[in-house]
């Protein structure tokens, strides 16, 4: 697993000695803190993630448990267990352990749900990093057969749109807030206007 978490860690193209610092830093946190014993810590940290981004997380850690050759019954509990604490629908993940493990996947409706959560534009805006993984994981998938696309999927393309254009809003309005902020900020400072 430790092999498997430095090629991850190589994807941020840091220089080899803050890898291997950052490396030495994150096992040593991870075995004093014990922080992946603490459920509440966990869905703290990802509390803010989508779907499509907890279902990265939980893929590579599956990635990552079977880099040894096996998935191990402790390894999976304990996979299924942050699955399902994340909100993780079974039947996917059902399907996302066979695929990682090198088993046939007969079902497909299910297959393409990965695909499309696992599609690497849904990360792009992320960064690379993101990208790269989540093509990682759908390259260990098997390949989904094409279907038309449904009313409802279009619709969700549409919508996935307009989420980017209000993430993009959400910036500017921070933007506004904080240049806001700075006026305020030097008005109090100037003392232009009375104290209460």
């Amino acid at each position: 697993m430790k092999k498997e978490l430095q090629i991850i860690l190589n994807r941020f193209n840091l220089p080899e000695g803050d890898m291997r610092q950052l490396s030495k830093l994150l096992l040593k946190g991870i075995q004093q803190q014990k922080i992946h014993t603490k459920m509440d810590c966990l869905l703290t940290l990802t509390k803010l993630l989508s779907v499509p981004e907890k279902f990265l997380l939980v893929s590579f850690s599956y990635r990552m448990c079977v880099s040894d050759g096996e998935l191990d019954f402790q390894e999976q509990q304990y996979l299924e267990s942050i699955a399902e604490r994340l909100g993780i629908n079974s039947h996917r993940l059902t399907v996302l352990k066979a695929a990682v493990c090198g088993k046939e996947i007969l079902e497909t409706t299910a297959l393409n749900e990965l695909h499309s959560l696992l599609d690497p534009a849904r990360f792009q805006s992320l960064g690379t990093v993101f990208v790269n993984a989540a093509n990682q994981i759908i390259e260990v998938l098997p390949s989904v057969s094409i279907q038309q696309e449904t009313p409802a999927q279009t619709h969700q393309k549409f919508s996935y749109g307009k989420l980017k254009v209000f993430h993009k809003h959400c910036q500017q309005l921070d933007n506004l807030c904080y240049q806001l902020f700075q006026i305020v900020q030097e008005c109090s400072n100037r003392n232009f206007y009375p104290s209460l």
